[in-house]
C-alpha cells in the first residue's frame, strides 16, 4: 500500500512542468516607492527655516573657532606665546607696517 502511495506521487510529479517564477509587474517596485513617498508627513516652511538658521549658526560657531585655532598655533605647530616672525598673531594680520622690524 505504501509503495503503490509513493509510485503514484512519484509519477505525479514527473508530469509536472516546470512553471515560470512569478514576476512582479514592469513599474510595479517604482508605483510603490513613489506612493509610499507620497504618505510620508511633509515639513511645514517653518521646520525647513529653524533648520537652516541652524546650520547657518553651526558654521558662524566653527568657522571663526578654526581661524582662532590656527591663529594662536601659528606656522610651526607650536603654541606661540610671544609674537614673533614666525607666529601669526592678529597685530599682525591688522597691522602689518607696525610689526615690521625698523
Amino acid at each position: 500500500m505504501k509503495d503503490q502511495k509513493i509510485d503514484r506521487l512519484l509519477r505525479s510529479a514527473a508530469q509536472v512542468r516546470e512553471e515560470e517564477a512569478a514576476s512582479m509587474p514592469f513599474g510595479f517596485d517604482t508605483r510603490v516607492i513613489a506612493l509610499w513617498r507620497a504618505g510620508l508627513p511633509t515639513a511645514n516652511g517653518l521646520v525647513s527655516l529653524v533648520r537652516r538658521v541652524a546650520a547657518l549658526s553651526a558654521a558662524v560657531i566653527v568657522i571663526p573657532a578654526i581661524a582662532a585655532v590656527r591663529g594662536v598655533w601659528g606656522e610651526t605647530g607650536t603654541l606661540c606665546r610671544s609674537p614673533r616672525p614666525r607666529c601669526k598673531t592678529p597685530s599682525t594680520f591688522l597691522s602689518p607696517g607696525l610689526n615690521a622690524p625698523g
